[in-house]
């Protein structure tokens, strides 16, 4: 073959490649380019962080960055400095090289993985020619440039362009299961030019050069063209990238394009956005609080002892080991003393047990068997450790449809041809508005393999042999993109989406059966008869194009353009004709097809004049070929073939909604969650399927739509909507089409610089002027006051871009936690720009839940991981801050007491083992064990009582008042825990039986080690709801810790232990005298007292539904443990008994969508209004009453949860949201009600 143009090769601009050049053959001049633009030549990865030799230096340096790690530095240094300190460095040092170490080992641990994959990958062997024969080298010694042979079932070490394929229609199967997860083959071909190239000779001489795109992340898009006599255009059809799999095809041959660091695949595999949880952002907040409090106590201290020192100190100068005599230079002194003293009181193992704990939150979610979906065998999976408690604080859901709420099994079940609609019924979608129910999904048969949905009408039709009718279905065995594969004699069908799957199948089973398809012809079989066209052209669709089309020539010569495509866009393309005189048959059936929740597409084609067809497809050419602006060009020329088609029909699919779709929905409607589905259906098609789904109610109608074309239209029907949800009580939903939301939605930043509109006068100008963009923040506030109002927001016609705009908008401008989940790539976008991003394991592939932070197998397992896990996470991490807090105060405030007996002097009460061993050893297990396993009830309870969930979006359970909570409860603890012993010894102490004092500094010390020991731990049982064994193991370690460990370190000769001389004997002689069991039992009975009388305050008194929830159960669990009443005479005892039982719900998932509980439990009679969540504002009646119905009657308590109960007996003629309704009295009620109990009268009260 002949040598290729001596073509000239653009240089880098600022040292940046512009244009990846590839020389055949030539390995001198591709390491000169390589190096000219600093690019990877050969192909190792490297994926680790550290080498053996920057391990400890750059870890360090990390782990010092953070703000804990450094200020316990900062400590340690003050502490070398004995004018300063009053505390060995290694009360410091301790603890700091522990949680360094820790973090140091799990790093370490990490990156040594890191480096055995590096390796494992880099060693794997490949063919590669060199010098004119085959030679096997590792992966991590091919270049750029080389040409590489690869086998079946071997695995593509770099990106490379194929060059020739073992198969006769020069293609070849690739499974791209490990790049982003799909398991359905895909196919590739090889250039016409190269396809004869397969031995040695022939692609050692062959010569020319590859010139494609920079290196780039695109997995989808790579533009090249191959310069050999005549330039030949390559796109991602002709190229395998690394991560990709040979499968189905003997050998192929390729030419290595990009290596290494270089390939499509590490360019994906930078770290993803860093996320944190909003009790992330408000721990910071708090901690820069506990600075301030740390600070206002160093400087009081500061204070007291400069005016000691000025006053007194003169009298003690004989017993200070003084650094100077001038009182203000020894007060700064004591500032910096008591800042190491007191220096606990921001814990260095905050962080750490954080992680901790959210580490086992997520191995939880993991082993979770009730998000296990047996069908897939795939489990639920927390793809990352730093966002379980923000799943318990969610404000919003966005969620995609198709493969998200339904299952994305597509089935061609209608088509309209001519006017006319042909095929069987739909099984989803009937559900009407009107509708009282919803439809069991249950009850829709399965159909069997053979089962299509040709009817009696539509085969009479097929018999007639109708031209329309052939030509409907000789396109849609044309028009797509679908592979094939013959297995024992029958022809399986493989596509990228299902819908273009159902169609291919579709047009088999009228008889229009896709045979093969090679580079260049497809053949198919029309009742028999093989047909074969020419393929010549082929434009892909997109999400922007929103449409696909093919050209091919048939046998007789005709040239045809076949199209297909969404149709709002298809109808644009429509000549005039057709417009006028197809078009609004085909129009009014598509309305039919949506009504019943169908996705559809329209048909056309164009006959192509050969002379015009000649000349447009040299210019597609010229644009497949261009190296800049590539799909730009592409685009503009297909518009010219996109024109004055011709409409040929249109195709209806179903796609089933998934198991308990509206039950999830409805529970976290229930919830408090706000629900929004995201879809590029049409609005008819999207408002049908949200009835089904629950998402719209019966009660929401008239739905607001907003729908308009044009700017004013659109603020017009938001002004509209704001008055309509002003003056009306009742629930409402909104649903918006993608071209309406082009108004509210900001623009980018790039198209606000960019975007530019012609003016009268012909000049041009910025679109997005100051004016123009106060105008469009107009219409915003007016978009999101409406949607504020409104229960649930369905928009259609949505681009993936839209959905990740809304999400943005709502996100930044609301402050409001969201939540988005999506199945397919179109959804990657949404989930990236969520707080959390949830993908589903579906049949698009996997790279929703690649670019996830959770993943499920199904939409109804969302549900449990919120309301479920969610909840549990957002509960176990406000316990664990709470309690930490708090311990830590009542730690620092028994010292700051006892500098005011010691001369403000910093002295410690602690001796230095104790404190370093507090947090450690004393306190630390419990709450870990808190943090990972507490419950405040079980997962049943959880979603039988959506409402808890409110807890968390409206952060009760971990706010600035709980914090004040926790500091108040420590410094009272703390002033007990020092004061009491402290009076006891100064009121004389006792004498013990050898005459010596037990009242002297070292039995203070441990004295008030020993009470905040046990004090810290008996007030975490005392706060712990859920006990497992674990739970009492590590309570008792602390506390029983303690007598070992101090036992061991001063009860023994002090020449064992050198750092304990000051205490020895302390432990014998303290615990000998009942000084000091007196002085503990009444500290702890002291601090007990308070904590338990404030306990049992708040559950009687002022109890929130989390309360409320827990007492139902325990006496559910009495009421079921109680034998069955059978005799006649005490049928009026089981009656009473069943009034009174205080769990009592029901779930009604009908057009109401309602739910029937009580929600106040047997409580004192002084209880007449029980607040929800005890808070200043008003409790949200809404979510309580509005969405749900509470009846009083008797339920079976078999009934599990997330399951429909069986029929409820009510004992009352009136549900309370009745008497609400209809404003009956609470006096009322009970005439005509004798048998409501008390609790059910309160509720009765309340609402």
């Amino acid at each position: 073959m002949a040598a290729a143009k001596d073509l000239e090769v653009p240089p880098p601009e600022n040292g940046l490649e512009t244009v990846r050049v590839i020389f055949l053959n030539n390995d001198e001049r591709n390491s000169e380019r390589t190096l000219e633009v600093a690019a990877a030549l050969d192909n190792r990865i490297t994926t680790s962080k550290y080498t053996l030799l920057s391990f400890l230096p750059h870890n360090l340096l990390e782990q010092f960055m953070r703000a804990a790690n450094f200020y316990f530095l900062c400590l340690l240094v003050l502490q070398l400095i004995p004018a300063i300190s009053s505390l060995s460095p290694v009360t410091t040092a301790m603890p700091l090289v522990f949680v360094l170490g820790v973090t140091a080992a799990k790093d370490a641990n990490d990156d040594l993985k890191r480096h055995r994959s590096d390796g494992t990958i880099n060693n794997r062997a490949t063919t590669v020619l060199r010098e004119g024969s085959w030679i096997e080298v590792r992966w991590s010694q091919v270049v750029v440039g080389d040409i590489i042979k690869l086998k079946s079932n071997d695995f593509v070490p770099c990106d490379l362009v194929v060059l020739s394929t073992s198969e006769e229609d020069h293609d070849c199967y690739i499974e791209t299961a490990d790049l982003d997860g799909e398991t359905n083959l895909k196919k590739r071909y090889s250039p016409t030019a190269t396809s004869q190239l397969v031995d040695e000779h022939s692609l050692s001489s062959l010569a020319g050069q590859v010139r494609c795109d920079p290196p780039n992340n695109k997995l989808d898009k790579f533009d090249g063209t191959l310069y050999l006599d005549d330039p030949i255009p390559l796109s991602d059809e002709n190229v395998l990238l690394r991560g990709c799999r040979l499968r189905n095809t003997s050998f192929i041959h390729g030419v290595a394009v990009y290596c290494g660091k270089d390939t499509k695949l590490m360019r994906n595999s930078g770290r993803a956005r860093f996320k944190r949880t909003h009790i992330d952002m408000q721990l910071n907040g708090l901690v820069l609080q506990i600075f301030f409090v740390l600070f206002c106590m160093c400087t009081v201290m500061a204070i007291l002892s400069s005016a000691w020192e000025a006053r007194q100190g003169d009298e003690f100068k004989m017993f200070l080991n003084r650094q100077s005599d001038d009182a203000t230079t020894i007060g700064t002194l004591q500032f910096f003393s008591y800042l190491i003293v007191l220096s606990n009181l921001v814990p260095i193992s905050l962080y750490v047990s954080v992680e901790l704990i959210r580490v086992g939150q997520s191995l939880l979610i993991g082993w979770d068997r009730e998000m296990y979906h047996k069908d897939t065998d795939t489990r639920a999976v927390a793809r990352t450790t730093t966002l379980n408690e923000e799943l318990g604080q969610i404000d919003y859901v966005f969620s995609d449809k198709t493969g998200t709420l339904t299952q994305n099994v597509m089935r061609f079940i209608q088509c309209s041809i001519g006017g006319e609609i042909y095929g069987k019924e739909a099984d989803i979608g009937k559900m009407k508005p009107a509708d009282s129910h919803p439809l069991d999904l249950d009850q829709i048969e399965d159909p069997g393999e053979e089962e299509t949905f040709i009817d009696a009408k539509f085969q009479a039709k097929l018999a007639e042999n109708d031209p329309a009718v052939d030509n409907f279905f000789r396109l849609l065995a044309l028009c797509h993109t679908v592979r094939h594969e013959h297995v024992d004699g029958t022809i399986e069908y493989q596509a990228q989406s299902p819908d273009e799957k159902a169609l291919v199948e579709g047009a088999r089973d009228a008889g229009f059966v896709f045979d093969t398809r090679t580079s260049e012809d497809i053949y198919i079989s029309v009742r028999g008869q093989q047909e074969a066209y020419k393929m010549l052209n082929i434009i892909q669709f997109n999400s922007t194009r929103k449409r696909m089309t093919i050209v091919l020539q048939a046998a007789d010569g005709t040239f045809t353009a076949y199209s297909k495509g969404a149709d709002n866009v298809m109808e644009q393309l429509l000549s005039e004709e057709a417009r006028q005189r197809d078009w609004p048959a085909c129009e009014e059936n598509l309305h039919e097809f949506a009504k019943d929740g169908l996705r559809t597409l329209v048909l056309c084609q164009r006959r192509l004049d050969p002379d015009w067809y000649q000349n447009w497809a040299a210019r597609f050419a010229e644009a497949e070929t261009s190296l800049e602006d590539r799909d730009d060009k592409i685009a503009e020329v297909a518009e010219d073939l996109e024109r004055d088609f011709d409409l040929v029909g249109a195709t209806a699919i179903e796609d089933r909604l998934q198991d308990q779709v509206p039950e999830t929905i409805a529970n976290m409607m229930r919830a408090g969650i706000k629900v929004w589905v995201l879809t590029g259906d049409k609005q008819e098609t999207a408002i049908n399927i949200g009835f089904s789904c629950r998402l719209l109610k019966s009660e929401m109608e008239p739905l607001i739509i907003v729908n308009g074309k044009d700017e004013q239209e659109v603020k017009d029907q938001l002004t509209r909507g704001l008055e309509t949800v002003n003056q009306n009580d009742r629930p409402f939903a909104l649903v918006v089409t993608g071209r309406a939301l082009t108004f509210p939605l900001p623009p980018t930043k790039k198209e606000r610089e960019t975007e530019m509109i012609r003016l009268d006068n012909g000049s041009t100008s910025l679109r997005w002027t100051a004016e123009r963009l106060e105008e469009q923040r107009q219409i915003q506030e007016l978009f999101l006051a409406v949607t504020d109002k409104c229960r649930s927001v369905l928009c259609c016609r949505v681009s993936p871009l839209q959905k990740a705009q809304v999400v943005t908008l709502i996100k930044t401008e609301r402050k409001s936690i969201a939540l988005a989940i999506g199945d397919g790539a179109n959804d990657v976008s949404m989930i990236k720009a969520a707080h959390i991003g949830v993908g589903i394991s579906g049949l698009e592939g996997r790279q929703a839940v690649l670019a996830s932070d959770f993943s499920i197998a199904q939409f109804r397992f969302l549900q449990r991981l919120l309301i479920v896990h969610g909840r549990w996470s957002y509960l176990r991490m406000s316990s664990f801050l709470n309690y930490f807090f708090y311990k830590n105060f009542a730690y620092a405030f028994v010292h700051f007491w006892f500098g005011f007996f010691c001369g403000y002097s910093a002295m410690t009460i602690y001796d230095a083992v104790f404190i370093s061993t507090f947090n450690v050893i004393y306190s630390s297990l419990p709450i870990l064990v808190v943090g990972i396993l507490e419950q405040d009830v079980n997962d049943r309870e959880s979603l039988a009582n959506p409402h808890l969930y409110e807890a968390g979006p409206r952060n009760i359970l971990f706010d600035r008042e709980s914090f004040y909570w926790s500091l108040f409860r420590g410094v009272l603890h703390g002033v007990v825990i020092f004061f009491v012993p402290a009076l006891a010894v100064r009121s004389g102490g006792s004498f013990g039986s050898d005459g010596v004092l037990r009242g002297d500094y070292f039995t203070l010390s441990f004295i008030c080690a020993l009470l905040l020991t046990w004090v810290v731990n008996l007030q975490l049982a005392v706060q712990t709801r859920h006990w497992t064994w674990l739970n009492w193991v590590t309570i008792l370690v602390g506390p029983l810790s303690f007598f070992v460990f101090f036992g061991i370190e001063y009860a023994w000769d002090d020449e064992l232990f050198w750092f304990q001389s000051p205490y020895y004997g302390v432990f014998n002689s303290g615990l000998s005298s009942r000084f000091c069991w007196a002085v503990f039992f009444l500290a702890i009975g002291l601090c007990m007292v308070a904590s338990l009388l404030e306990f049992f305050t708040k559950a009687w008194f002022m109890p929130n539904p989390i309360d409320i929830v827990r007492e139902q159960s325990k006496q559910q669990q009495l009421n079921d443990q109680q034998p069955r009443v059978s005799s006649p005479k005490n049928m009026s005892n089981a009656s009473d008994l069943r009034c009174e039982c205080s769990i009592q719900r029901m779930y009604d998932f009908s057009q109401e969508d309602n739910v029937g509980r009580s929600l106040f439990p047997r409580m004192p009679n002084i209880l007449k209004k029980v607040p929800l969540f005890h808070r200043k504002e008003p409790p949200r009646v809404e979510t309580l009453s509005q969405d749900t119905t509470s009846t009083v009657g008797t339920v079976d308590p078999s009934v599990e949860a997330g399951t429909t109960p069986p029929t409820v007996a009510p004992s009352s003629p009136r549900s309370v949201r009745t008497l609400r309704d209809n404003s009956v009295a609470p006096s009322e009620v009970s005439r005509a009600s004798p048998t409501l109990s008390r609790s059910q009268q309160v509720a009765i009260d309340y609402i």
